[in-house]
């Protein structure tokens, strides 16, 4: 499975982000991203953190071992 995923991310390198690139290389679909942190905040970023089990939390973990779940869950409350 991880060989064909490797594959298709050659096959199609262009649609990818890749370090030189850093959203990809399709022409005629960019998109201008305006970043704001000024306050008020906007809702979805003053939202909590949402309850993971400590089973969810694993699983988040071994998917994502690049990402600190800590930052997006809090620890289920009992």
């Amino acid at each position: 499975m991880r060989n064909e995923f490797i594959d298709v991310l050659y096959t199609y390198n262009n649609a990818f982000a890749s370090d030189n690139e850093p959203l990809g290389a399709i022409k005629g679909h960019e998109v201008d991203i305006a970043l704001n942190s000024d306050r008020p905040y906007p809702p979805v970023l003053r939202r909590t953190a949402y309850l993971a089990s400590p089973r969810a939390r694993e699983s988040l973990e071994k998917t994502y071992p690049r990402v600190n779940p800590t930052w997006c869950t809090e620890e289920s409350r009992p």
